[in-house]
């Protein structure tokens, strides 16, 4: 690219005659000089015009996702990932829940977000149901809201065992039941033997939230109770001080760990790796983009440049026939400011087509708006408007008489 745009100057600049030169008679801007320049500016433009808006649209995205409610609250919850091989979890769980930052702990065999399990449940129509098994504590410590029935309890056996299980919204709709179904043992799948007739209870649902990135739809979630060693120990922390924190976890921690260190992540932080790849696709966008303005300006300076020395003579003589600074200004800025207009009208429709192809692969995504469309326009042409203003400015108040002379 760099020697094809530096071709095309030098074979035109070495094709004049000299002597037309030294008498001054040569000029640079013919039609078809003129014409490529204009040209290549509104390439530089369009090019500019679509990763402006793209970059917007990418950036919209991936604030939405990250601020969307989640159904649950991921924030300030640290996972202890290695608690397999520790005997006695209730007892750890009910020695951190004493630490004042420390407001909820549940235990499970996955994470929402990262790693859970999956079978085949329903009837007469069986489907795929992820689940996880928890303790009592589990709901209240990923603030999982529940909208009908009751939380497990460790008083009831028969919570323990069986199909008895809590089930997101999407879950009771796949299995075919309604709330009102809550509580009442119903056929969950097909009787395996005597000893496993399929039937099951529904004890709680709770609402619907997003444990995949949102690419795909909410899948049928379900929690069991199972007093059993479990994978994570999960921690609601009700602090900014994490440091103090996590000084008192470990202290705790070493009590039951038999020296084993602390394995933990923060769960917000899991989440933020589902988005990894768009957060790299937004920077490379972004980086391209100001390198695409940076040409674009630099080539819109130059040909601004060129077309003001090459008109300077027009514009001393409207100046000496009464024509105004700003109508002078006007004057040159208006080509550059259509050649944007026009890049635009080619680029948007462009990006706009690119950007709905990319958001198709999200299940939840925004809408590309008018103020998107009028936001990048905008830009562009501030941005034209500043590299040719200036210039405009200064050749619109400098002295007709002595621009004469030199002409």
């Amino acid at each position: 690219m760099g020697i094809l745009a530096g071709l095309y100057p030098a074979i035109h600049l070495s094709s004049f005659k000299a002597a037309l030169a030294v008498k001054g008679l040569f000029n640079s801007s013919g039609k078809s000089t003129n014409g490529l320049r204009r040209g290549l500016l509104v390439v530089q433009f369009a090019i500019s015009t679509f990763m402006i808006f793209c970059t917007i649209g990418v950036y919209q995205q991936l604030q939405y996702v990250k601020n969307v409610d989640k159904g649950f609250s991921p924030e300030q919850v640290l996972v202890i990932e290695n608690i397999q091989n520790i005997p006695n979890q209730q007892s750890l769980k009910e020695e951190l829940l004493k630490i004042t930052s420390v407001s909820e702990a549940g235990l499970s065999n996955g994470v929402i977000g990262g790693l859970n399990w999956t079978s085949s449940l329903g009837y007469p129509d069986a489907f795929t149901m992820n689940w996880v098994t928890v303790d009592p504590g589990f709901l209240g410590t990923m603030g999982l809201e529940l909208k009908a029935g009751r939380n497990f309890s460790p008083d009831r056996e028969t919570d323990k065992s069986g199909l008895n299980f809590i089930v997101n919204e999407t879950g009771l709709q796949q299995l075919g039941l309604t709330d009102e179904d809550v509580g009442k043992r119903v056929k969950m799948t097909e009787a395996q033997d005597s000893t496993r007739d399929g039937m099951g209870t529904i004890l709680g649902v709770v609402e619907d939230f997003h444990f995949t990135d949102f690419k795909s739809s909410i899948k049928p979630f379900a929690f069991f109770y199972r007093e059993r060693p479990q994978n994570y120990l999960n921690l609601k922390l009700s602090t900014t001080d994490l440091a103090e924190t996590l000084q008192s976890i470990d202290q705790v921690w070493s009590q039951f760990s038999n020296q084993a260190p602390l394995d933990y992540f923060f769960l917000d932080q899991n989440f933020a790796e589902l988005y990894a790849k768009e957060n790299r696709l937004s920077n490379v966008l972004l980086f391209l983009t100001v390198l695409a303005i940076l040409i674009a300006v630099m080539g819109m300076f130059a040909i601004a440049n060129i077309t003001i020395k090459d008109r300077t003579k027009e514009i001393a003589i409207r100046k000496v026939l009464g024509a105004s600074v700003s109508g002078v200004t006007f004057l040159i800025t208006k080509h550059f400011l259509l050649l944007v207009l026009l890049a635009n009208l080619i680029a948007i429709p462009i990006a706009y087509y690119g950007m709905q192809q990319w958001l198709d692969g999200f299940a939840y995504r925004i809408s590309l708006g008018l103020a998107l469309f009028l936001l990048t326009a905008l830009f562009t042409l501030l941005v034209a408007w500043a590299t040719v203003g200036l210039q405009s400015f200064r050749a619109a108040v400098s002295n007709p008489m002595k621009s004469l002379k030199e002409e």
